[in-house]
């Protein structure tokens, strides 16, 4: 009940007290009748309008916590959709920091192929020179030529395998920067 219900309930009964006393009613038990019958509606009016004040207030405060409850679920979602996505990219972190990994392994392979091979030269070269001079000797045996021609055979045998060891490094290293 509004203000104005009240408003017009004290204005009839007021209204009646009025009446009562114009005919004749101007027993003081008639005008405490009249008088605790219009304090009762006002007390029922005014209970009236605090009971539906309260019954609104508290839909609007059922409202709002709803409102709250489905702004907390959907921060929940928010924060696993979160979640879920730092996994990934943890995830996707480390097969990076795996892959650069290899990629290093490859490239410090790779050189110390690279000096093996360049040692291993030298080594070729080395017997190539004692191999000319074994040949250059007149008192030198075929015997030691062969040998000579062996070893150095064999030289350049780790010589290839090692560049093909290489060459293999290589590409597994190219792969992997791709």
């Amino acid at each position: 009940m509004d203000n104005s219900k009240i408003l017009f309930t004290a204005l009839f009964l007021t209204g009646a007290f009025a009446n009562a006393q114009q005919n004749g009613g101007s027993s003081p038990v008639d005008s405490l009748s009249v008088q605790r019958d219009s304090t009762m509606v006002l007390k029922e009016n005014y209970n009236q309008i605090n009971t539906e004040a309260a019954l609104e207030a508290q839909k609007r405060a059922e409202e709002a916590q709803e409102r709250a409850e489905k702004a907390q679920r959907e921060t929940e979602k928010n924060l696993k959709k979160i979640a879920k996505e730092q996994r990934k990219t943890e995830k996707a972190q480390k097969a990076l920091e795996k892959r650069q990994n290899k990629i290093a392994d490859a490239e410090s392979e790779i050189r110390k192929i690279n000096r093996r091979i360049e040692n291993e030269q030298e080594d070729l070269a080395k017997l190539e020179e004692k191999l000319q001079r074994v040949r250059e000797k007149s008192n030198s045996s075929n015997e030691d030529v062969l040998k000579m021609e062996q070893k150095r055979n064999k030289q350049q045998i780790r010589v290839n395998d090692l560049k093909i060891k290489l060459e293999k490094k290589e590409k597994s290293l190219q792969k992997l920067r791709n």
